[in-house]
């Protein structure tokens, strides 16, 4: 995420603590406090507050859940279609998971009526991490994602 000046200038590039979806964008015009949303595969949609002054976050709120946010890493990786255009595709493992192939994987992906899919919060995902998996969400072409020539 990145805050702007309203003349464009950027003020603070803001990282989260993995590859995720970023939403919202609330707040009010006398305040220096922005309310998003952050999620991924294996973190349900946290609240937080950004200072944009500093750039700092803070957790404003969060679900309970029993899944440990850093057991896990995301790698957005590409490959080539048929025609080479690349593609994207989400990679969830756990962290330091060495790839020798021996790890069964679970792949989705969708891609069609322009709808890209980010990374968002997914049981499923997390279930199938804790049960020794790899979980991939490949980005279709039929989403969009990169307007109607990479479609």
């Amino acid at each position: 995420m990145a805050i702007h000046t309203t003349g464009g200038e950027l003020v603070h590039d803001i990282e989260f603590e993995a590859l995720g979806t970023v939403g919202g964008g609330v707040g009010r015009w006398s305040s220096d406090e922005l309310f998003v949303t952050f999620q991924t595969f294996h973190v349900p949609s946290t609240i937080y507050c950004c200072d944009l002054k500093t750039g700092d976050l803070e957790v404003w709120a969060s679900a309970a859940t029993p899944v440990d946010p850093a057991a896990y890493e995301i790698e957005q990786v590409w490959y080539g279609s048929a025609d080479d255009t690349q593609v994207p595709m989400f990679v969830v493992t756990p962290t330091g998971f060495v790839r020798d192939g021996s790890a069964p994987t679970l792949l989705t992906g969708y891609g069609g009526f322009n709808n890209a899919m980010t990374p968002v919060f997914s049981p499923l995902a997390t279930t199938w991490l804790e049960s020794g998996g790899i979980f991939v969400a490949a980005n279709l072409r039929g989403g969009g994602k990169f307007g109607e020539a990479w479609h």
